[in-house]
């Protein structure tokens, strides 16, 4: 991109000028172009299935965490209520 800053145009020919523009415009628009990297299909399917297994996860242990806190309650309430 410096190589095109530092170009100016000192043509005196409108029409020169802006080819010349035009010209500039185009070696900026090939510096812009993004590349974007794909990845590997296997690596998308090995990423699609740790994402359900932690899903599965996630799940189980909401379901554990609310079980253990409905038998807290029920703990409490027995050993408060002196039921042995």
């Amino acid at each position: 991109m410096d190589k095109i800053q530092n170009k100016r145009i000192r043509l005196s020919d409108l029409e020169e000028k802006v080819r010349a523009k035009a010209y500039l415009l185009l070696e900026l628009e090939k510096q812009m172009i993004i590349k974007v990297l794909l990845v590997a299909l296997g690596n998308q399917h090995t990423f699609h299935h740790l994402q359900i297994e932690v899903t599965v996860f996630n799940f189980k242990y909401t379901t554990i965490r609310e079980t253990n806190a409905a038998m807290l309650k029920v703990t409490l309430v027995r050993l408060l209520s002196g039921e042995h």
